[in-house]
């Protein structure tokens, strides 16, 4: 008799939860060849695929191919077989002799093998896990987990909304089939691919609830413990939640806790982080004093272009999967990430890790920045396909309906040289909206090559006229397409803009709301290939040493009067030099600065003093970063 008897190997790792399931790689039973079902017709037999579940003391089994009988193996002893989907395990005295299943003591640890049967009594292969208080779901996996840890492109699988639904449904059908309750919640680590070291929970409560989290990471070095407080609220009975915070390579110990108008409850239980490839870290150089909270989220660049997010300690506490992502993540209304999960793909993704929805740009290839617009939009930067011009298109993204508005930047530069640098004229990099006193809205966008920051006036053109209000540059010769603002000295020389990033709006002057504040990272690096009619002296730039080196790069924030034409340098932050990339941010009042070449995060106060520097991957050689932002979440 030849049957193709294939076993799944299932890591599926309980306690008083449910975790699921094994791997995506079946097996093959050593002891049968590959042939036909014996009984029917010839046709091949399909890999029988075993998933299990524990509740309650029941052991649930479900397999893919018809099974007439499992064989249940404990430590290597047979102790039972079913002919249904259930065997009831509390009833085995060596493992547990009360009527329920509660958890074991640290010291107890149990295998469970189940082997499945066809109706012929033919082995049909068998799984195995390991029910214990220690648990590692570095391994489970299924068509949940359905996300290859070694499939470099894993990301255009993730960002698809047929393989989210799909998830979507067998989360809502395991839901419905059972009853998963604080003891014994439902957890499945990363089951929608977006964030490796993340775990979904569900569970209900009879009555309403808050919810919290904590973990402790075990083993040394020792690492802080990271907490959290659910948002879903003290009114609910119903709790479904992403747990976010696991260690990299650590076996972490996860409480869950809920405080009703009785008291306060915790579940326990414990996890191994994992991530799928080897990642950077970040390292402490200094610490000088109390920073903000919050995690940073640095945007890799190079061969891999996920986003890290570090706690204050630089220990990674997430480790968000996607294709292109190196600008910034946005946050809406109900806590949604927005951020592009691949160059053709802006993806919105719920506080479950979940993707909800996909905006996607057919003909444009993205690049760079994305922000929320002033018309319920989402303006990304993108290359237009049609055409051989690179980064200089803006796409009004309605967050609706998802229909595009192109606006094309070399209409507001008409008879421009655009050949130069493989016709990357202008490389918009970075954009920030300026609300006006009008009412209508303008938008700032920072030019790499041009070494320039636009204000683009009536951007929305609400009254029918798009143009370009100023310039701030070193190059007169754009004088052609906008007034250029004149820079301020106020003693201390002028500091030229020179290949800057991240041009920030911050807001308006209290006192004179005509005057308002930009704050941006200057790389102060005037190399340019396509820049126009550049003369030798269009840069008086003495910032360099004796051997011609650039010596820093800059966060520089400006104020801005168009009432004069001017702009004044308010205040300047000195960091490593960046010959590319970088990024300025404001949060909670400090000033968070990152050095893509350093690569260095530095976090200052608002008078400019350094409370901390971090330095990512701990090489000049890479991998670096685009951005490094910081968030509360």
């Amino acid at each position: 008799m030849k049957l193709l008897a294939v076993a799944t190997a299932l890591s599926v790792l309980l306690c008083p939860m449910i975790v699921i399931f094994g791997t995506d790689d079946p097996g093959t039973d050593p002891g049968t060849d590959p042939g036909t079902d014996p009984g029917g017709g010839g046709d091949e037999w399909l890999p029988v695929s075993l998933t299990v579940r524990l509740t309650g003391g029941i052991l649930y089994i479900n397999a893919t191919d018809r099974v007439d009988e499992y064989e249940i193996t404990v430590n290597g002893t047979l102790v039972g077989t079913t002919t249904t989907d259930s065997f009831d395990l509390s009833a085995v005295g060596s493992l547990n002799s009360a009527t329920t299943w509660t958890k074991p003591d640290t010291d107890i640890k149990y295998t469970i093998s189940i082997n499945a049967l066809d109706p012929d009594d033919v082995s049909l292969g068998d799984t195995e896990f390991t029910h214990s208080s220690e648990i590692s779901v570095t391994e489970i996996s299924s068509t949940l987990h359905r996300w290859k840890l070694g499939n470099t492109a894993r990301f255009r699988e993730i960002y698809d909304m047929t393989n989210q639904q799909a998830v979507r449904d067998e989360i809502d059908q395991l839901i419905t089939d059972y009853t998963y309750t604080f003891e014994h919640p439902l957890v499945i680590k990363n089951p929608f691919g977006t964030n490796e070291l993340g775990l979904y929970i569900y569970f209900e409560t009879p009555d309403a609830c808050s919810v919290g989290y904590t973990i402790k990471s075990l083993g040394s070095p020792a690492i802080g413990d990271f907490t959290r407080t659910v948002s879903n609220g003290a009114s609910d009975t119903v709790h479904e939640f992403q747990v976010m915070g696991l260690v990299h390579q650590r076996l972490c110990e996860v409480i869950l806790d809920i405080t009703t108008g009785s008291g306060q409850a915790a579940s326990v239980f414990k996890v191994n982080g994992q991530c799928s490839t080897t990642v950077p870290n970040l390292t402490i150089e200094e610490m000088n004093g109390q920073v903000s909270d919050g995690l940073f989220a640095v945007f890799e660049y190079g061969t891999r272009f996920n986003i890290h997010l570090f706690d204050n300690d630089g220990v990674r506490r997430g480790y968000i999967t996607c294709g292109y992502a190196y600008t910034r993540v946005l946050f809406d209304e109900e806590e949604n990430w927005i951020y592009d999960g691949t160059r053709e793909k802006v993806v919105v993704v719920s506080t479950l890790g979940e993707v909800i929805k996909i905006y996607e740009t057919p003909g444009f290839n993205n690049h760079h920045d994305l922000i929320f617009g002033a018309n319920n939009d989402i303006l990304k930067q993108a290359n237009d396909s049609a055409n051989s011009y690179v980064e200089d298109q803006i796409l009004s993204i309605d967050r609706d309906t998802g229909a595009i508005t192109q606006i094309n930047l070399r209409d507001l530069f008409p008879g421009y040289d655009y050949s130069r640098n493989n016709r990357d004229w202008f490389h918009s990099n970075s954009m920030s909206i300026v609300p006006e006193l009008d009412g209508t809205h303008s938008l700032l966008v920072s030019s790499r090559e041009l070494s320039a920051i636009v204000k683009i006036r009536d951007f929305y053109e609400i009254n029918g006229n798009r143009t370009i209000e100023w310039i701030m540059t070193e190059n007169t010769n754009l004088a052609v397409y906008g007034p250029i603002l004149t820079k301020v000295d106020t003693g201390a020389g002028i500091i030229p803009t020179l290949g800057q990033h991240t041009i920030t709006f911050i807001g308006r002057d209290a006192l004179d709301p005509s005057l308002y504040y930009v704050h941006l990272f200057n790389n102060m690096n005037d190399m340019s290939t396509s820049n126009e009619s550049y003369t030798d002296n269009v840069y008086d730039f003495t910032g360099i040493d004796d051997s011609g080196i650039k010596q820093w790069s800059s966060m520089d924030i400006y104020m801005i009067d168009e009432a004069t034409g001017t702009c004044t340098l308010v205040r300047t932050v000195e960091v490593a030099y960046s010959k590319y990339m970088g990024s300025s941010e404001i949060h909670e009042g400090n000033y968070i600065v990152g050095c893509s070449y350093g690569p260095f995060i530095y976090e200052y106060d608002d008078q400019g003093n350094l409370l901390a520097k971090y330095r990512f991957g701990g090489t000049l050689t890479g991998p670096w970063f685009y951005r490094a932002i910081k968030y509360n979440i």
